[in-house]
């Protein structure tokens, strides 16, 4: 499983291409509530709102419990303390609990895995 932060669901939501359909199948790519969020927080009309919840379809859901944003807030913390800048969804992707994703599939400014 890997854990796909928004510019991914966003992305593949503008452009649903073969490519990433078939990394989403493949390593069974899920969001938690932060990338959700987000992107409802785009959602201007019906037409926008149809075509979020058909991208958000494909992606797994992982619930994030409440215990594990504290551990997050610390980690993120940490790196920031050495100089590294993570947004918050991805310190708590990092340290994930026993059942947690492994992996966090992220998309840079460019557009590139």
């Amino acid at each position: 499983m890997i854990l796909a932060d928004t510019t991914v669901a966003i992305g593949y939501e503008r452009s649903r291409s073969p490519r990433l359909q078939q990394i989403i199948q493949r390593h069974a790519a899920a969001v938690c509530g932060i990338p959700v969020a987000e992107m409802f927080a785009g959602v201007r009309t019906a037409k926008d709102e149809a075509r979020c919840l058909a991208a958000l379809a494909d992606f797994q859901r992982l619930p994030i419990p409440d215990a594990l944003w504290e551990t997050a807030g610390r980690n993120q913390s940490m790196v920031l303390s050495r100089g590294v800048t993570v947004q918050t969804h991805v310190a708590a992707a990092s340290f994930p609990p026993p059942r947690g994703p492994n992996e966090v599939y992220l998309r840079n400014r460019k557009g590139q895995e």
